[in-house]
């Protein structure tokens, strides 16, 4: 489904935009990680969200059956919503 890799995209470029991951950082080296108690935080759920498979299937099942599917990660002072849905043409 386009619209579901397209969503996971989305997911992906906006935990970017809020919180570079150190993971795939290239100029973030090993002297500068230090070591930190997991703490959930939005752009975390989001590269979550996108990278776990069976969310992928539940997600892709939900289209299929024609349900929308809304993704909402609060943050601090707000949250971010991603949504798609299924169009039912004639």
């Amino acid at each position: 489904m386009l619209a579901l890799r397209w969503l996971r995209g989305e997911a992906r470029r906006i935990a970017d935009r809020l919180d570079p991951d150190p993971a795939a950082s290239r100029w973030v080296t090993e002297a500068m990680r230090q070591p930190v108690v997991p703490v959930p935080d939005c752009p975390a759920e989001l590269r979550v969200w996108a990278a776990d498979m069976d969310d992928q299937r539940a997600a892709r099942a939900r289209l299929k059956a024609g349900v929308p599917l809304t993704v909402v990660v609060p943050d601090t002072d707000c949250r971010y919503t991603l949504t798609v849905r299924p169009l039912h043409l004639p």
